[in-house]
């Protein structure tokens, strides 16, 4: 894009957003202010996402890292490192970390 050899693409807005919208040489350019969900539209609206997954067998560890996570975010753990790389929410959840703007 940045070569002129592309007018537009799709792809995640997070890489967007780092990787040219907050750059100096993304100066300009705009992102549609829609999100798009390429998954199945009955997902509720903050089950969308990406994850991971585990090996067939390791279910005690998808357990752990989920309780994992959802304790992080819980206690805002998430947002305070989350903040220090990427200057945006990226998660619904981590809604109850952040300070009210105005």
């Amino acid at each position: 894009m940045l070569n002129g050899r592309v007018d537009m693409t799709f792809g995640a807005r997070i890489n967007w957003r780092l990787e040219l919208i907050d750059k100096p040489e993304g100066k300009g350019w705009k992102m549609a202010e829609e999100a798009f969900w390429l998954g199945d539209p009955k997902t509720p609206q903050d089950q969308r996402g990406l994850s991971w997954i585990v090996r067939p067998g390791d279910e005690k560890l998808l357990e752990r890292m989920n309780a994992a996570l959802t304790s992080i975010i819980e206690d805002c753990t998430y947002t305070k490192l989350r903040s220090q790389f990427i200057q945006f929410s990226i998660l619904p959840a981590e809604a109850h970390c952040l300070k009210p703007s105005g």
